[in-house]
């Protein structure tokens, strides 16, 4: 009996098969991401004598992921690595695999579908993992857009209180940056502003909000920031849209 004919029999025909090419098959199993496409799942016989099937996409299910939500930061590719590799899986260049030998296939094939469906999930958790990653976005957008502004990162004029990023205007006192996604970090955005204007150190402050009217961020933290602030933007998206206007007007 052939893997095929044994994976039917543990599914109750419930998968089907469809050649592909010579030694791999797609399989059609009835689990589908959220918009209703089926998971691009394939089974190959390898040279491999100890593990001779691979359970593999093509890279497909980080393609699908692409639609909505791109794996382009190192720290959501840090995730999307964890995620397979924790679950059993590998990864050669975007193909999500599972060797396998022929007693473990259901197994692993069952394995593999937790795997796809978790990295799917990344997508539906969309909103959160960029909260998570909101200094990351902020970092990678200052070093790949606006390097000529001279930014300084965690550049700290006094000892304790720092500034997320500090950038050089010629003949103009430079810029602090803060990125504030919650009160906490208010907080210590509006402790850093008084202590160096307390200290006379030439400044002018440019806050970033992750979200202005988030939750996390209470109201009489945000009043507070937005007296003491020079400059503020609602959001990351806002920022990045007007950033160069804006950079631009100072060094005017």
């Amino acid at each position: 009996m052939d893997y095929k004919a044994i994976l039917k029999a543990q599914l109750n025909n419930s998968i089907e098969f469809q050649p592909k090419k010579t030694g791999v098959d797609q399989v059609f199993l009835p689990i589908f991401h959220e918009d209703g496409d089926m998971y691009d799942v394939f089974i190959e016989k390898t040279d491999n004598a100890e593990k001779p099937f691979r359970i593999c996409d093509y890279g497909l299910t980080l393609m699908h992921l692409s639609y909505q939500f791109d794996v382009d930061t190192a720290k959501k590719n840090d995730v999307f690595e964890s995620i397979v590799t924790r679950n059993l899986g590998q990864i050669d260049d975007g193909n999500i695999y599972i060797d396998t030998t022929s007693d473990n296939l259901y197994q692993s094939l069952m394995q593999y579908y937790q795997i796809i469906s978790k990295v799917s999930n990344m997508s539906i958790l969309k909103n959160e993992t960029i909260k998570s990653l909101f200094y990351d976005y902020l970092f990678d957008y200052i070093d790949s857009s606006l390097g000529k502004y001279n930014p300084t990162p965690h550049f700290s004029p006094i000892q304790d209180y720092s500034t997320d990023c500090k950038f050089d205007i010629p003949e103009k006192k430079p810029i602090f940056l803060f990125g504030v996604k919650d009160s906490l970090k208010a907080r210590d955005a509006i402790s850093c502003c008084m202590m160096f204007r307390n200290e006379k150190i030439p400044f002018e402050s440019l806050i970033i909000y992750e979200d202005i009217d988030s939750p996390s961020l209470q109201k009489i933290d945000r009043r507070r920031l937005t007296n003491i602030a020079d400059k503020q933007f609602s959001s990351l998206d806002d920022f990045e849209e007007q950033a160069h206007s804006y950079f631009e007007s100072k060094c005017g």
